[in-house]
């Protein structure tokens, strides 16, 4: 009994040994396994041999032959169990009996990788419960373990053909004599028919996409360009050509190197919003495009400056003379009102005299209304940042003097402003001697030359900054535009 209990013990470390070897294949399945036998018919047939003399003791002979069939379950592709029956003939020691047999139905578990696509290896492990005698199939009962190796060559996905050797090992009820338990070993041929499921369906690579923008390369007419966030709608797969980046493409753009920015043109694709007339309203707002608003805007017209019917710079609300020129005034009833001064052509222009003394830089009494004037002009207009004071002479004496003289009498009017609260920064003094006249003297003799002098001899007021429109330019060209702003003894 201990013996048997040995020999079942090598039996169970066989099956440990098959399912071991059967858990690497539940453990790493294979895309096979997608494509694995439902079930497989197999069946085997051998020629073996006895491997001691227990087996002749009792009545079998030397020689045997074997037929086994089974059916096998698959787990996964390379791992089943399976039941089978396996019939075995012995022939007999006496002459008068019949041939000796083995009928042992049995279970157990298959081993079985595939060799490539052509063949698979197996082993396989089974439990046997043996029914043997010499004239009845049913004299005995035993216990017996069998353990096949092989391989499998498989020319149809079905079927499967190829050579087995197989060791058989029978448990007898007690110990024998010898202490051993009849052992016999078979060779041969085994067969295999499978059902097999359904093999999947080959799965096409999919279409390949080299710029990754969703569009598959045979349909992409730029295949290693993404098209973006703005692709090109007549050109699939490729983005817009867009030089200066704004996604309007450069096909549409009217603008190509500039970029059309928060504020497009509704007119021109591609093209910023321009201001014609730089007072920072765009075209598209302004409803005076040629026009710029200034510094007294209308809040009822965008762009628009306010009225001013007698263009002296001074607003129609707040002109107290509408419709008669004047200059700004620091008394409301007095503003844009005709007086001493008047605001025009990119200048403060004097409508009397400036007298100095005698060549000397000295401004006499007389000249005081005048200056208070622009003084006051000056105060009520806070947009005149700065203003050019330029001293003029007549021709009579040296250049070098008259220069000297022009330039100290610009620096006393300054100084007389500056005096009556006129900001010395919003002023400059500039000397121009006799280098500007005018009225030409060349050729005139008594009364008008010596008019024409006293024309040439005066202080202008230019407006530096701002720069009016088109009328300051064209005033600060022709100096005071042929009317006399002061005059002075020479």
């Amino acid at each position: 009994m201990a013996h048997s209990i040995t020999c079942a013990r090598k039996f169970a470390l066989a099956l440990v040994c098959v399912l071991a070897a059967g858990s690497v294949t539940l453990l790493r399945p294979s895309d096979a396994e997608a494509q694995r036998s439902i079930f497989t018919i197999r069946g085997e047939g051998s020629v073996g041999t006895v491997l001691n003399d227990q087996t002749q003791m009792m009545g079998f002979n030397f020689l045997h032959i074997q037929a086994t069939g089974r059916i096998g379950f698959s787990l996964v592709d390379s791992f089943a169990i399976q039941l089978g029956v396996n019939n075995g003939f012995f022939l007999s020691n006496d002459s008068t009996r019949e041939l000796g047999r083995v009928f042992a139905p049995h279970g157990g578990l298959r081993f079985e990788p595939r060799l490539g696509e052509v063949a698979r290896f197996w082993i396989d492990a089974n439990a046997n419960l043996v029914l043997l005698g010499l004239n009845s199939p049913f004299g005995a009962l035993r216990f017996m373990y069998d353990v096949g190796l092989g391989i499998e060559f498989q020319p149809a996905r079905w079927f499967g053909i190829g050579p087995f050797g197989r060791f058989h090992h029978l448990l007898n009820e007690s110990p024998d004599p010898g202490g051993m338990d009849p052992m016999y070993w078979s060779a041969g041929l085994s067969f295999a028919f499978r059902v097999n499921s359904a093999a999947p369906p080959r799965r096409a690579p999919p279409p390949l996409d080299s710029d990754g923008d969703g569009e598959i390369d045979r349909d992409d007419l730029c295949p290693f360009e993404p098209a973006g966030a703005f692709p090109d709608t007549t050109r699939r797969g490729c983005p817009l050509h867009d030089a200066d980046h704004d996604t309007v493409s450069d096909s549409q753009d009217q603008c190509v190197n500039v970029p059309r920015g928060d504020h497009p043109d509704p007119d021109r694709a591609g093209c910023p919003d321009g201001d014609d007339d730089s007072d920072r309203v765009l075209n598209h707002d302004d409803q005076c495009r040629t026009e710029a608003a200034g510094d007294n805007p209308d809040p009822m017209l965008p762009g628009c400056p306010l009225r001013d019917r007698d263009h002296d710079t001074v607003a129609d609300p707040v002109d107290h003379c509408p419709d008669q020129p004047g200059a700004p005034h620091p008394d409301p009833e007095r503003n844009g009102c005709p007086g001493l001064v008047e605001r025009r052509g990119g200048q403060l222009h004097i409508l009397q005299q400036l007298f100095f003394a005698t060549s000397r830089d000295t401004i006499l009494d007389r000249s005081f209304p005048v200056l208070q004037a622009v003084a006051d002009a000056l105060r009520a207009s806070p947009d005149i940042h700065r203003v050019s004071v330029e001293g003029h002479t007549d021709d009579v004496g040296r250049d070098e003097g008259n220069l000297r003289l022009s330039e100290s009498r610009a620096r006393s009017v300054v100084a007389w402003l500056t005096q009556h609260d006129v900001d010395p920064g919003r002023l400059e003094a500039h000397g121009l001697g006799e280098t500007r006249p005018l009225t030409p003297v060349t050729g005139l003799r008594g009364g008008p030359r010596r008019l024409a002098r006293a024309q040439n001899r005066r202080v202008e007021f230019r407006i530096i900054d701002p720069v009016e429109s088109s009328d300051a330019s064209s005033g600060a060209s022709s100096g005071s535009s042929g009317t006399p702003s002061s005059g002075a003894a020479p």
